[in-house]
């Protein structure tokens, strides 16, 4: 009977995932600056919404105003 040696896979595997993990580095740094952008875009638009909503409440309560004196005279 001749034993053979049986290299299990998993070794050559992960020599595989090692050489890999340089090019998924790349590419997860480009996806997350693209996610950070994309959030960037989001947040200055939220921030232009609120300052348009706040102007615009202002207005409602000075035209309240306006209207409430036109009222009481």
């Amino acid at each position: 009977m001749t034993s053979q040696i049986v290299q299990h896979p998993l070794p050559q595997f992960a020599k595989q995932c090692v050489k890999l993990v340089p090019v998924w580095r790349v590419k997860m740094d480009a996806y997350f600056t693209e996610l950070q952008d994309k959030f960037r875009t989001i947040v200055s638009s939220i921030r232009a919404k609120e300052v348009e909503l706040t102007a615009a409440i202002a207005a409602n309560e000075v035209i309240e105003q306006l209207g409430t004196r036109n009222n009481a005279a």
